[in-house]
């Protein structure tokens, strides 16, 4: 699982909306006449992180994902799928109109209920800031749209274990690194 993918694009580090990804493996996928034993395709699964302390076993969600279809239709890849955050629901191109001017967390709310997310963080920084006109690109998807706004708020913007979504201020990160 992925949190910030770093490329070569290192002067864009705010902003960055990036899926988590997975990829899992069935083990045994077809039954013995021959038909796939498990019917995975577009279906949410709730991924878990178990881990052991004192003998007791703890369980921490990782997020939803939807099950994505095989790229290829072999039987014998029937047994891996790739599984992407519900991100992948703001991937479409934007067909709402924005009743300008309005603020930046107007847009990302109404963005939000179209797609049924929750927003976590309603007071990001700059959030109360005015947008007069659009400022996007015909064509750009949700995704664009919301990065665009965490960028220009030097925010940062992610689906958060809980499936909700997160725009943080740049240093706000859930993750410290040690040089």
């Amino acid at each position: 699982l992925q949190e910030v993918e770093i490329n070569d694009n290192i002067e864009k580090l705010f902003g960055c909306f990036n899926a988590k990804t997975a990829k899992i493996k069935l083990l045994n996928p077809i039954s013995q006449n021959g038909v796939a034993r498990y019917e995975l395709d577009d279906k949410d699964i709730e991924i878990f992180l178990g881990y052991v302390e004192e003998d007791v076993v703890y369980y921490s969600k990782k997020g939803t994902y939807r099950v994505m279809k095989p790229k290829n239709d072999s039987i014998a890849n029937k047994s891996s799928y790739d599984l992407q955050d519900f991100s992948y629901l703001l991937d479409k191109p934007c067909t709402d109109k924005f009743p300008y001017p309005c603020t930046r967390r107007e847009i990302v709310e109404i963005i939000c209920r179209k797609f049924n997310l929750e927003l976590a963080t309603p007071d990001f920084w700059c959030s109360g800031v005015t947008i007069d006109s659009q400022f996007y690109v015909d064509g750009a998807t949700y995704r664009e749209i919301i990065r665009i706004i965490a960028e220009s708020s030097l925010c940062n913007a992610k689906l958060g274990d809980d499936d909700k979504l997160y725009i943080k201020f740049f240093n706000a990160t859930d993750y410290k690194l040690t040089p």
